[in-house]
């Protein structure tokens, strides 16, 4: 079994150095789907490819539930697909933090397993979206006294005055 590693948000063609022993480790994983969880990797199956991304390497993980329309015999409907998206950092611990997989998940209740099992195997790693950066133009729209200024000087008149 050859084992493909994960980094940068790419899927590399090489194959991983030391098969034997992740081989060892995937079969012993505990497994959700496609997706599996080993004492020191994690793995997921796309296609005929498996690739294994090192525990380590993983800095925040959450679940992306989606809305997918469908047309049926009955009516419309949606339906949720929910997906584990692993991030990791680019190219070195400072680099800016990247998506490195998305994993369709079989359901709910899968999920929340796995984001349970993940709590306790990544302490290093958080859990759930990054909260959003501070906007600027919010700072920059009070002033000193802390009274909200208009975002136009006209007043909203287009620039007349």
């Amino acid at each position: 079994m050859h084992f493909l590693p994960v980094t940068e948000n790419t899927r590399s063609a090489a194959a991983w150095p030391g098969d034997e022993t992740l081989t060892k480790e995937y079969r012993a994983a505990h497994a959700v789907g496609v997706f599996r969880v080993g004492s020191d990797h994690l793995f997921f199956r796309a296609g005929l490819k498996y690739y294994a991304i090192p525990c380590a390497a993983v800095t925040r993980f959450f679940r992306r539930v989606q809305q997918v329309p469908a047309k049926m015999c009955c009516g419309k409907g949606n339906f949720q697909i929910e997906s584990l998206v692993l991030c990791g950092r680019a190219n070195s611990a400072d680099g800016p933090e990247t998506e490195l997989a998305q994993i369709q998940l079989p359901g709910v209740k899968a999920a929340r397993l796995l984001m349970e099992e993940l709590q306790e195997k990544l302490p290093h790693a958080a859990f759930g979206v990054a909260p959003p950066e501070p906007e600027k133009a919010h700072h920059a729209r009070h002033n000193k006294s802390g009274a909200k200024q208009p975002a136009d000087s006209a007043g909203g008149q287009g620039g007349r005055a």
